[in-house]
């Protein structure tokens, strides 16, 4: 595991370099008392959840989203796999900012209707495809988390 997880950080931070690192300091476990490190970890919480919700917002609007929110499951996937558990955290809370209702399920939807959430034009097997990314991820992040426990 020694070996794989440096591999799968510098991954995480390809994918983000303002945030990654940051975020996966404050989400590993400290050594001390362990209500010190619970209060550590609310303040840590508090203060990154912003720089999480920020990192969409300062992405260039010529990057591709969709192949952006595969790139961050393919890392959670392969750091679960791994058993490399603090960044498969982090890459599924990436990942999931994906999940904001930019990918519908356009099944049975008339064509004609163009809204503005619809930015991100793909056609249905893809729009499906990602649905079912963010749903295997969203499991993920629970299984996860229960290892922090």
């Amino acid at each position: 595991m020694r070996k794989r997880r440096p591999l799968l950080v510098n991954a995480g931070i390809a994918l983000s370099p303002d945030a990654f690192q940051t975020i996966l300091d404050a989400d590993n476990d400290g050594a001390g008392d362990r209500l010190e490190l619970l209060a550590a970890k609310a303040q840590h919480h508090s203060t990154y959840v912003q720089k999480v919700k920020g990192h969409l917002e300062g992405l260039d609007e010529s990057s591709d989203d969709k192949e952006r929110m595969k790139l961050w499951g393919s890392l959670a996937k392969t750091a679960r796999k791994q058993e490399v558990f603090d960044v498969c955290r982090v890459a599924c809370r990436f990942c999931l900012l994906y999940d904001d209702g930019r990918w519908k399920n356009t099944t049975g939807e008339p064509k004609n209707r163009a809204s503005p959430e619809q930015r991100n034009q793909t056609d249905p097997n893809t729009q499906r495809d990602l649905l079912r990314l963010l749903a295997e991820v969203s499991f993920i992040s629970a299984e996860v988390q229960t290892h922090s426990f």
